[in-house]
């Protein structure tokens, strides 16, 4: 785990809308998942933790298995 990139897309994270269910929720929170593997080159793992932190601003929040 590399904890400045983990610290860096966390940054990133708080500034970045949450997705909004009938206003573009489904590209928003994909292009989330898609910078935070591969802009901030997180692993798996350590994007699936800052996503479902992420998945908390989302209007409705995503299931487990949504995300």
């Amino acid at each position: 785990m590399n904890q400045s990139k983990i610290d860096r897309a966390r940054a990133w994270l708080r500034s970045t809308p949450g997705a909004i269910s009938g206003q573009g929720g489904h590209p928003a929170t994909f292009a989330v998942a898609t910078a935070l593997v591969h802009g901030f080159e997180l692993s798996r793992s350590d994007a699936e933790v800052l996503l479902t932190e992420y998945n908390s601003k989302c209007v409705p929040p995503w299931n487990a298995n949504e995300l």
